[in-house]
């Protein structure tokens, strides 16, 4: 999925409106559609190093080998690729850990 910038949208549509007042009411019936589109929000995670849990009956241990995963979801990353976004759950990896 892309996420988009619908008023850079709306003002490029204003732009072109300008310039070919010709397709003015194509252009408009653009406007109105990107207008009544759904916003997504956009989730922001981050990539933390998650230990392996091991559980044996009631116990459960932690071992020193870790894993990236997506705050968010939880995750694993692909073949340990750090992407600005995750794969799984499409969130923005630029949350800042306090």
């Amino acid at each position: 999925m892309r996420y988009i910038d619908a008023e850079l949208i709306d003002e490029t549509c204003d732009w072109y409106e300008h310039e070919f007042p010709e397709c003015e009411y194509i252009i408009r019936l653009i406007q109105e559609d990107i207008r009544k589109m759904p916003s997504v929000e956009i989730k922001r995670g981050r990539w933390e190093e998650k230990a392996y849990e091991f559980h044996w009956g009631n116990i459960t241990t932690f071992s020193s080998v870790t894993d990236t995963v997506c705050s968010v979801c939880g995750e694993r990353a692909i073949e340990y690729m750090e992407s600005p976004y995750c794969p799984w759950c499409g969130a923005k990896m630029d949350e800042v850990k306090e």
